[in-house]
């Protein structure tokens, strides 16, 4: 998060740096990782897993509302961008960069960690299953 937040001084450097948004930046690098990881341990062989890694990150991008807006997105986008790690994270970084607005911490980082949470659920689904295939 360091690094990327590194980054980001230096692609934008009228960029504010504070603290909300270093928690952003660290909730979205720990919720991209645990993806990751989850779609690793759901795949039987490193190929697969990098093979679904572009089907399950593009999509994140695209209903991200960042590419297209929520008021332009069909019905059925909407509501498959509910449950994409991206959305929380492009609206906490909206919010706090472009509109210049406070955070309060517990509202807004709920539907973040919802999802942060049902990954780690499948990460250890995941592992089970794998170990569970190695025994047999």
């Amino acid at each position: 998060a360091a690094i990327f937040i590194g980054s980001m001084r230096l692609f934008f450097p009228s960029l504010p740096i504070t603290g909300a948004l270093f928690s952003i930046v660290t909730a979205a690098c720990v919720a991209g990782a645990t993806m990751g990881l989850c779609i690793s341990s759901l795949c039987a062989t490193v190929g697969r897993a990098i093979s679904w890694l572009p089907v399950i990150f593009i999509p994140q991008l695209m209903l991200s509302g960042m590419v297209i807006p929520f008021d332009r997105m069909p019905a059925a986008g909407a509501w498959l961008s509910r449950a994409t790690i991206a959305r929380p994270v492009f609206s906490l970084l909206k919010k706090t960069a472009v509109l210049e607005q406070a955070l309060s911490m517990p509202g807004d980082f709920l539907p973040l960690f919802y999802l942060w949470s049902g990954l780690i659920i499948l990460l250890f689904a995941g592992i089970f299953l794998h170990r569970r295939a190695l025994r047999e």
